[in-house]
Order: structure tokens, then sequence, then C-alpha cells
């Protein structure tokens, strides 16, 4: 029944964030070095014992561990995020901050790895065993091959150096208080994350479209006299949509949490990059609540990926 699919998806939710949750309380303590050492660097040689145990309590890191996970869990589960001491302001807020960047480069990023892997893949779909179908092949290998941190780099030098164009180095404007500038910031770096999904997304849709167009219902529309247009966009992709949703689904939750290296690159203030910061200055708050937000939209996506996966395949709800 279609209300016990979603309570088994959802149950199975909870779990991994549980899970999510205890790996990175546990990795984060098993680094080298803590917020003091962090913070005071070699400086932190020269502090009394009655100081350091100041420390650890102003930090939170005095109580054993296990009190400190289940003291963050409950925190976590009635909203409070924590504190950043090192920036002196909420993880909340930080967060909130940070959360649209992302979300808004994601979605973009989508959008353009959808527009270039959709059409491609229903390209060389139909014409599977030719030499167009060999020569998208090849671009879209090209696109997962070659590494996002290449092409951005690559997308950084070339306009910054050789034409004088960053836009990203005035500070990141968000696009109800600067639209134009906010469309030039998230360009680029939507275009290198695009690349390397249309990819993904082109081999999917030319493996599902080729197993749908020799589906008995393909034949009859065919026979039928119905325009190769039409049984191409219509019949057959709109059949072959199940694991074109499914790995854009995917990959757009992996987007709310891989864009660190593109974000570090294109100085996009995001969710990725807030992370990367967090850990740097070994600021415990920041990345353990920072990461259970991005597990938790990730856990969202494919949860919300599954329903319209079994409302699209009633089959599936039913298994």
């Amino acid at each position: 029944m279609p209300w016990r699919f979603a309570l088994v998806r959802l149950v199975t939710s909870v779990f991994t964030l549980l899970g999510v949750a205890l790996l990175v309380f546990i990795v984060l303590r098993l680094l080298p070095g803590d917020e003091i050492t962090s913070t005071f660097g070699t400086e932190t040689g020269v502090l009394t014992e009655k100081q350091i145990e100041s420390l650890r309590s102003y930090y939170g890191v005095d109580q054993p561990a296990v009190q400190q996970f289940f003291s963050w869990l409950g925190n976590v589960v009635t909203g409070n995020l924590g504190f950043s001491v090192r920036s002196g302001t909420s993880v909340g807020s930080l967060i909130g901050d940070a959360l649209p960047v992302t979300v808004e480069l994601a979605l973009l990023s989508i959008l353009v790895g959808m527009i270039m892997g959709v059409p491609l893949g229903v390209l060389s779909g139909a014409r599977a065993g030719t030499r167009g179908d060999a020569t998208i092949q090849f671009f879209g290998l090209m696109g997962l091959g070659i590494p996002n941190f290449v092409i951005g780099t690559f997308a950084v030098t070339l306009f910054a150096y050789w034409f004088d164009y960053f836009p990203n180095a005035r500070g990141y404007a968000a696009p109800w208080e600067d639209p134009w500038l906010n469309v030039q910031q998230l360009v680029f770096p939507a275009v290198t994350l695009g690349v390397a999904l249309s990819g993904t997304i082109m081999r999917t849709t030319r493996s599902a479209f080729i197993e749908t167009s020799t589906q008995p219902f393909v034949r009859t529309a065919r026979g039928k006299g119905v325009s190769a247009r039409r049984v191409r966009y219509v019949h057959i992709l709109r059949n072959a949509s199940i694991p074109i949703v499914t790995i854009t689904g995917i990959q757009f939750g992996y987007l709310l949490g891989g864009t660190v290296i593109i974000e570090q690159i294109f100085a996009m203030p995001g969710l990725g990059r807030l992370v990367l910061d967090g850990i740097g200055k070994r600021d415990y708050a920041v990345v353990q609540s920072t990461i259970l937000v991005i597990a938790g939209l990730f856990v969202l996506v494919n949860l919300l990926v599954d329903l319209l996966y079994a409302r699209l395949d009633p089959r599936i709800r039913n298994q």
C-alpha cells in the first residue's frame, strides 16, 4: 500500500540520519587536535592545567563523549544546532546563510545537466551503433572523466586572467539583492558541475531509451504511423523517465554536499565551504550540525525520489 511504502522509507531515513550523526561525531574526535589547539596553536603548550580545563568547559568538550553526543543530538531535535564559538554566532544562522547558495547552485547545475544530458541521451539512443552515437558517448565520457576542479580551475584562469572577468570576487550577491550579478556568479560553477552531470544523465537516458524502444507498445505506435518525433519523445522518453528521475534525484542530493571544491574555487559561501572552514578551525558544532543538515537534505531528496518512483511505477509501492 502507498502509505506503508512511505512509512518504511521514512523509518529507514531516520535510522540513516542517526548513523550519520554518530559517524560524524566519532570521526571529528579522531582527528588530531581540538578547538583549543586550533585556536591557540603552539601557544597551547604554555597554558596552565587550570586554563586548559577552563577552555575545555568553554568549548563544551569537558564532558564524556557519550554525554556530548546525546546532548548535541537532543539539542538538534529541538532545533538548536549549537553555537560557533569561533564566529560568535549560532550554527543555525550560519547554515541559513549558506544553504540558499548551495541549493541554488545545485538546482542550476541539475538544470544544465538535464538540458545537455537528456536530449543527447535520446539522440544517442535513437542512433545506437552509429558514428553519431559513438561521438556523443565519447564526449559524455570526457565529461565524466575530467574532474570538476580541473574544469573549474580552467574557467577561473581563462576568464579571470585572460579576460579580467571574475564576478565572484565582488562577494556573493543573493538573487533578491542583485539578480544579474547573482546569475553571473553562478553560471560558471553551474556549468562546471553540469558538464559532469550531463555525462551521467546522458548515459542513463540512452540506456533507458534503448531498452524502452524495444517494447511492444513502441512497435504498435510505429505501426499506426505515429511520427518518429512523437514516438521518440512521447511514447519512449515518457516511459523511460523512471531511471532518469532516479539518477537526477541522486545527483541533486549529492550536489547539496558535494560542491565543496567548486565553492572553494569560485568563492561561493555555501554549505561545503562552511564545513571545510569548520574542519580547519576544529569547530565541532559547525561541522557536526552542517553535515547532519546536508545528510538530512540528501535523505529527504532520496525519499521524495522513491515516492515519485512509486508514483510513476505502481509496481514499486506494492513490493
